[in-house]
């Protein structure tokens, strides 16, 4: 991961830095960096970290939008499911790869801008577990929104499973 300094008045030292590993991975120090390091969520930094040039974060980003992500999920559907052949019929109609416009969604809006983002749905397989419900395979580029993607988010995500079934999800 990357922790950016911002704004500033001197350089980080490599002591500052390695203080802030050791606080990560021991969970010591504030109480909010004991969410993270060798605890509870089993989040640890390397000892090998250190700094690195703005334009490595460019680099970085832009590989981490080209990967594609591998999700799974259980679907409800209000409408009861006919068959497989029907429901892969309909979350297939549009065609793949699916095209998504995700405006951010309302659970994040907090901490991010309020913006359009395109992404993809690049492969979509649904099992029936029984006529309301249904496990859905999927690959997406990476970023997109995947339980907005099937509720929709107040309409936010289009389409979605929600609207390509014509029921909620």
């Amino acid at each position: 991961f990357v922790c950016e300094v911002v704004d500033s008045l001197r350089m980080p030292a490599t002591s500052d830095l390695k203080t802030f590993v050791d606080r990560i991975n021991t969970g010591t120090g504030e109480q909010h960096a004991q969410l993270y390091g060798s605890n509870p969520m089993g989040v640890g930094v390397s000892n090998c970290a250190g700094f690195a040039p703005s334009k490595a974060m460019k680099n970085l980003q832009a590989e981490t939008e080209e990967k594609v992500k591998h999700y799974g999920c259980l679907c409800w559907s209000k409408e009861k499911i006919v068959s497989e052949q029907s429901l892969e019929a309909k979350l297939n109609q549009s065609g793949l790869p699916l095209k998504l416009k995700q405006r951010t969604p309302v659970r994040v809006l907090h901490r991010r801008s309020n913006m359009v983002r395109e992404k993809q749905i690049l492969c979509l397989r649904a099992i029936v577990c029984d006529e309301h419900h249904f496990r859905l395979h999927l690959q997406a580029s990476a970023g997109a929104y995947i339980k907005e993607f099937v509720h929709s988010d107040l309409g936010r995500t289009t389409p979605s499973v929600a609207s390509l079934l014509g029921c909620r999800a």
